[in-house]
This record gives C-alpha cells, sequence and structure tokens, in this order.
C-alpha cells in the first residue's frame, strides 16, 4: 500500500484511485485510524459484511433506538413512540426475548426526548441530516455524513450523535483519536458558511 509523503499531505491518508474510492464516510475515518484493513476490504476489495448477528443485544439495541428517533421526527410525531417501538421490534428479527428486555428500556429513552422537547419548544429539530464536502487535494474524494440530530434556533446549533454504547472521552476526541464528532463540526460549519450563516455550533454525544 502506498502513501503519500510530501509537504502537503498526511501519511496516514493513502493514495486512492479516482475510480476506486471517491466517497468517504465520516464513521470510515474513525475506521481508518483504528483498523486501516477494514476500509481496504470494504471499498476496494468490496468485500461483504457478514448477515446482522441478532444474538448481539447491545447492536440491537442501537440500531433499533436511531431508527425509532429517526422515524419519529421525520413523522412530525404524528405517531407515537409506543407504536413505532411496537411495529419495528414485531417487525425485527431478532427473538422475543430480545424484544422484552429492550422494550422498556426503549420506552423510558423516548419518553424522556418528549419531555425535553417539550421544555424546548421553541428548538427546531433536524434528524438525519446529510452533509458532504468534496476535496480536490486527495483525488476529489468526498467526505459525507449523516448526522443523528441537529437542533437550532436563531443563533446556535448543536449536533447531537446518539450513543447507546460507550462515549468517547473529551481527550480522544480533542487528541483526533475519536474525530467523529470533530469532523461533523467541519462539515456543518463549510455548509452554513456557504449559505452565509454564521450560527454558534455545539456538539454533543
Amino acid at each position: 500500500k502506498k502513501y503519500r509523503n510530501d509537504n502537503n499531505h498526511n501519511d496516514i491518508f493513502p493514495i486512492i484511485e479516482k475510480d476506486r474510492w471517491h466517497d468517504l464516510s465520516v464513521t470510515a475515518i474513525e475506521k481508518l485510524i483504528v483498523n486501516p484493513y477494514a476500509i481496504y476490504a470494504e471499498s476496494i476489495l468490496k468485500l461483504r459484511k457478514l448477515p446482522f448477528n441478532s444474538c448481539n443485544i447491545s447492536q440491537f439495541f442501537g440500531i433499533m433506538l436511531h431508527r425509532i428517533l429517526d422515524t419519529y421526527y421525520k413523522d412530525r410525531g404524528k405517531q407515537s413512540f409506543d407504536n413505532i417501538i411496537e411495529d419495528y421490534l414485531i417487525s425485527s428479527n431478532t427473538n422475543l426475548s430480545h424484544r422484552i428486555l429492550i422494550c422498556e428500556q426503549l420506552t423510558k429513552i423516548c419518553n424522556w426526548v418528549i419531555r425535553n422537547d417539550k421544555i424546548n419548544s421553541h428548538i427546531q429539530i433536524s434528524s438525519e441530516m446529510k452533509f458532504s464536502k468534496t476535496f480536490p487535494e486527495f483525488n476529489n474524494i468526498t467526505l459525507s455524513c449523516r448526522l443523528d440530530r441537529i437542533e437550532y434556533d436563531d443563533n446556535n446549533c448543536i449536533i447531537i450523535d446518539y450513543k447507546s454504547g460507550s462515549i468517547p472521552s473529551i481527550k480522544d476526541v480533542l487528541n483526533s483519536n475519536k474525530p467523529q464528532l470533530l469532523i461533523y463540526l467541519y462539515l456543518v460549519k463549510y455548509a452554513l458558511l456557504e449559505q452565509d450563516v454564521n450560527n454558534n455550533l455545539i456538539i454533543s454525544f
């Protein structure tokens, strides 16, 4: 594998042919730092992942939580959280015991979301928004992301990433060991500046 080694590029970024790798997600950046071969296998070799293992209840919980919150906000609250949770759990391929275990926890989180939204009713909320930026200096690679949630008013824009598992430490975020939120911040800031919007940006898990 070849790496660039000059004054204009960081050594950790591999030289990728334009027709083989032109789109990179923000989550893939963290994976590139931790395990470059995983990116090579997925993006260059085009290897497919093994089917999702429903026995991994933590992963199942995280997937369900993201889908439920996204559906609720896209539907503008027309469906109740209870109905959305029931629909997703019934249609899932996981076993009954797992559904029972996570249903109560999902309901608690969703009830907290409803209470929080009522308190902050003046704030506008967007779910699963897409942002991207193309870098000509890196063979026109496009860095893209889909944000879990953005809260904004006239002055502030809060970028929120849902985490159902462990939360990265502030040290790892600031040292770029876990750069996900910082890259989100950069992409949103870039998009806002293109629209001549200069809101304060806040990032949060």
